[in-house]
C-alpha cells in the first residue's frame, strides 16, 4: 500500500455526510449534556450534578448498540469504584495507604473485559471518591450514583428520539472503498497491459508492443482473397489480393 493511501485513509473524512454525522452527534451530545444536568439539579435537587453531564455523553455515539454497550461499562465500573472507595475511606481514609489500597484493587479489577472501554473509571472513581468524599465516602457517594444514572438515561433517550442513528453508514463507506480500490487497480492494470498497433499496409497484420509475434485478422482483405481463389477452378487466379497462388493440376501451387 502507498504512503499516500495510508495517510487517506487515517485522515478524517471530509464528504457531506460526514460532515452531518458528525454535526448531529454533536448536537445530540449538547443537549443530552444540558437536559441531564438541568434535570439532576432542578428536579432531582442536586446543587452540583456534574456527573450527569459527563454519564450522558456516554450514551450518544452514532450507533445505539455502542450508546448501551458505553453506558452499561461506565454504570459497572462506577458501581464497583464507589463500592471500593466506601470501606476504604471509612476504614483506613484519604490518605497514602487508602490511595495505595483503591488503586491497587482498581487497577486490578479493572483488568475485567466486561467494562469494555470503560475500564479505567473503577480506579477513577474509586480515587475520586476517596479524595473527595473522605471519611463520609457513603454520603458523597449516594447523590453520584443518582447523578449518573440520571445522565445515562437521559444519553440514550436523547440518542433515540433525536436525530436516530441509521445503520447504513458502515455498509456506505465499505462500498466507496471498495469502489475506489477497484478504480485504483484498473487504472494500474490500464497504464502496466500493452496496447495494440497497426504495422501498417493492408494485410490486416497487428503487432503487439514489445512483442515479436504478430497475427492477422479474421476478415482481412488478404485473408478473403486467398479464400476466393481457393475457391476457383484450376483456370486460375490473377487477383491482386491473392497471396500469390498460381494454378496447378491439382489446385493452387506457390508461385
Amino acid at each position: 500500500m502507498r504512503v499516500g493511501d495510508k495517510v487517506r485513509r487515517l485522515a478524517p473524512r471530509t464528504d457531506r455526510r460526514s460532515w452531518e454525522d458528525r454535526l448531529k452527534v454533536t448536537v445530540k451530545g449538547v443537549v443530552a449534556a444540558v437536559a441531564a444536568w438541568l434535570i439532576a439539579a432542578h428536579l432531582v435537587g442536586h446543587a452540583m450534578p456534574y456527573f450527569a453531564p459527563l454519564a450522558a455523553l456516554l450514551g450518544v455515539y452514532p450507533t445505539v448498540a455502542r450508546s448501551v454497550r458505553e453506558s452499561i461499562g461506565y454504570a459497572a465500573g462506577f458501581l464497583v469504584g464507589a463500592g471500593l472507595a466506601i470501606p476504604v475511606g471509612t476504614f483506613i481514609g484519604p490518605n497514602a495507604a487508602g490511595i495505595a489500597a483503591v488503586l491497587v484493587v482498581g487497577l486490578l479489577l479493572s483488568s475485567w473485559r466486561g467494562f469494555g472501554n470503560q475500564s479505567s473509571q473503577v480506579a477513577f472513581t474509586a480515587l475520586f471518591a476517596l479524595l473527595v468524599g473522605g471519611n463520609e465516602v457513603a454520603g458523597y457517594v449516594r447523590p453520584r450514583l443518582a447523578d449518573v444514572a440520571v445522565g445515562l438515561a437521559v444519553g440514550l433517550i436523547v440518542n433515540f428520539v433525536l436525530f436516530p442513528p441509521l445503520y447504513l453508514r458502515r455498509g456506505e463507506y465499505a462500498v466507496a472503498q471498495a469502489r475506489d480500490a477497484w478504480r485504483r487497480r484498473w487504472t494500474s492494470w490500464r497504464a502496466a497491459s500493452p496496447t495494440p498497433r497497426r504495422t501498417g499496409g493492408t494485410g490486416g497484420t497487428t503487432r503487439s508492443r514489445g512483442s515479436g509475434t504478430s497475427s492477422t485478422r479474421r476478415g482481412s482483405p488478404s485473408t478473403a482473397a486467398t479464400r476466393a481463389c481457393a475457391a476457383i477452378p484450376a483456370r486460375g487466379c490473377r487477383d491482386s489480393g491473392c497471396a500469390g497462388a498460381w494454378p496447378t493440376s491439382g489446385g493452387h501451387r506457390a508461385r
